[in-house]
């Protein structure tokens, strides 16, 4: 392949998918689907395999996920509102996260991949209520295999879309890193500004409101 870009993915594609999918699921403010789309696009055309990108997000996301799961069970209050406030979730997401737990339990941990700062927070949540570790690992092992395979397959269904996408960003990659980073940059400040608005999130508050369900 003559194009630096697409050289560059399919060097080190395993690895963008596998730090991009876990600093996601840490809870760094990144969109994790945006690896997974680019992934499955370039599945379609023989640059990365299906099994294999599917098994390197899984684990990034499983790996991540014990990350912040770890958090919420070892930390304390000061741990806990430090989270929060690096995640620039609102306290919205906080609230969908508790209603999930009480809604469903446990299972709301596959449940909550699929929707944004949500996933964020259920993790932690799993840890600080008392759900057992293997209990969260075997959900959130489920929940990251169909998340992840979901947009996987989505990107493989629209890579020609995506692909033109790279074939424009080589066009101009002059200023790709720049475009990234305002990306970047314009989808941090939407968060936080969003957070102002809405306000911070409560996390202790939820924690004791779950724990008496338990």
């Amino acid at each position: 392949m003559d194009n630096d870009i697409l050289n560059l993915l399919y060097l080190y594609g395993y690895w963008i998918i596998f730090f991009g999918v876990m600093l996601d699921n840490v809870g760094i403010p990144i969109p994790g689907e945006i690896f997974l789309l680019t992934a499955g696009a370039l599945t379609g055309n023989g640059s990365l395999g299906f099994k294999m990108s599917a098994a390197v997000a899984v684990t990034g996301a499983v790996m991540g996920g014990s990350f912040s799961y770890y958090i919420g069970r070892w930390s304390g209050e000061r741990l806990i509102n430090l989270y929060c406030r690096y995640t620039l979730c609102t306290s919205n997401c906080s609230k969908k996260a508790g209603s999930f737990y009480t809604r469903f339990g446990a299972f709301a941990i596959p449940m909550a991949r699929f929707i944004m700062g949500v996933r964020t927070l259920a993790a932690p949540l799993a840890g600080a209520v008392g759900i057992k570790y293997i209990k969260f690992l075997v959900l959130d092992t489920i929940g990251a295999f169909v998340w992840a395979v979901t947009f996987l397959f989505i990107g493989f269904i629209l890579r020609n879309s995506i692909m033109d996408l790279i074939l424009l960003f080589e066009n101009i990659r002059q200023w790709f890193i720049i475009g990234i980073l305002l990306v970047l940059t314009a989808f941090v400040s939407f968060k936080f500004i969003r957070r102002m608005l809405i306000g911070s999130p409560n996390l202790l508050k939820i924690i004791q409101r779950l724990r008496s369900f338990r």
